[in-house]
């Protein structure tokens, strides 16, 4: 126990929880196998474009919001995050009308495990900018490594992620000179 304490103060907070999602990523995914765990993936991509694409279509029809930034962030966060709720809430009201069946076995559990590892990185690059608002993980986020993973993953998925997501990642303090030499 006293080795966990030695090497625990020096990681990061955000670190902490990107190692927490991973690893709950690979436990679903060696649970379940890979067909749920694709189709989750595949519902946070479109939850993520929708976002993109939504935001100012949403921030058109409020005329006295301003424009900056924080709006945009916050519009994309809020439309990425019920887009994400909503299987969830379709599975917990909907359901099978209160009937029980038997589910199949997991199967190609090692893909599914690579697969729910990919949807928990794609998920913390979305967490961050927003996880950074929170006191105790801001003071130690640019002694992080997990932040510069997230910053490449959304300026190589500037499809998913839009421009305002990228920057608020960079002005966290994200930005290393080895992250931005391969940035776009």
């Amino acid at each position: 126990m006293g080795d966990f304490a030695n090497w625990t103060p020096e990681l990061a907070a955000i670190d902490i929880i990107a190692i927490i999602l991973i690893v709950m990523g690979v436990v679903m995914g060696a649970l379940r196998g890979l067909g749920p765990v694709f189709g989750m993936l595949l519902w946070l991509m479109v939850s993520l474009w929708l976002g993109k694409v939504l935001t100012p279509v949403i921030l058109g029809w409020m005329p006295n919001s301003p424009a900056d930034g924080t709006s945009q962030l916050t519009t994309f966060g809020l439309v990425a995050g019920v887009l994400l709720i909503l299987p969830s809430l379709a599975r917990l009201l909907g359901g099978a009308g209160g009937k029980k069946k038997a589910e199949p076995d997991p199967q190609y559990k090692l893909f599914g495990v690579l697969v729910a590892v990919a949807c928990a990185l794609v998920f913390f690059t979305l967490l961050t900018p927003y996880v950074y608002r929170v006191p105790w993980v801001s003071r130690s986020f640019a002694a992080g490594r997990s932040p510069k993973v997230a910053l490449e993953l959304s300026d190589s998925a500037s499809w998913l992620f839009p421009a305002v997501h990228r920057d608020a990642l960079r002005r966290a303090g994200a930005d290393t000179p080895s992250a931005s030499a391969n940035s776009r």
